[in-house]
């Protein structure tokens, strides 16, 4: 049988998780840390990565808090400078926050729509750009970038949902 405790091994490895507070950035964190990556907890939602990273400690792995607005790209460099200082060298970067507001599209204010924007799409960008030059400074290290929008029946018509029904003209 496969020992992927050993396939997986992740000791003396170093990881940054953006989202740590819950959902798919804590799992991912916890995840990382129990394979034995020292982890920096990264959440705009100091008090959930704070939890995240005792809750690591507790089960014997290293894992510290930091606050980060995923949304601000001075937020996401200062991240980047954190883990430069504190690790030789980052081996993963994981980041996991996402928004959907759970309006209809016709209802999207031109607020929400660059809440949307600016998490989902400029704070995934700056975060691959402050972490990618780390990496490639030291000519290694995986970027990760994940996230869920799960669509339930009561979203129907939601921005994550609307499919317009097109037909050709000459129908």
């Amino acid at each position: 049988m496969t020992n992927y405790r050993k396939l997986f091994d992740l000791t003396g490895k170093t990881a940054v998780v953006l989202g740590a507070a819950s959902g798919i950035g804590k799992s991912s964190a916890e995840a990382l840390a129990s394979l034995g990556a020292s982890v920096i907890c990264a959440d705009r939602a100091i008090e959930g990565a704070e939890a995240t990273a005792i809750g690591i400690r507790a089960q014997g792995g290293a894992a510290e808090a930091v606050r980060c607005d995923a949304a601000s790209a001075a937020d996401v460099a200062a991240l980047a400078d954190k883990a430069e200082q504190k690790f030789a060298r980052l081996d993963i970067a994981v980041t996991t926050p996402g928004l959907n507001i759970r309006k209809t599209i016709l209802d999207y204010t031109e607020e929400d729509l660059d809440r949307v924007i600016n998490l989902n799409i400029k704070g995934t960008v700056w975060f691959f750009q402050n972490f990618g030059r780390i990496m490639v400074k030291q000519k290694g290290g995986s970027l990760i970038a994940c996230s869920s929008c799960a669509p339930s029946p009561s979203s129907r018509g939601s921005a994550s949902t609307a499919r317009p029904r097109l037909r050709p003209a000459c129908w």
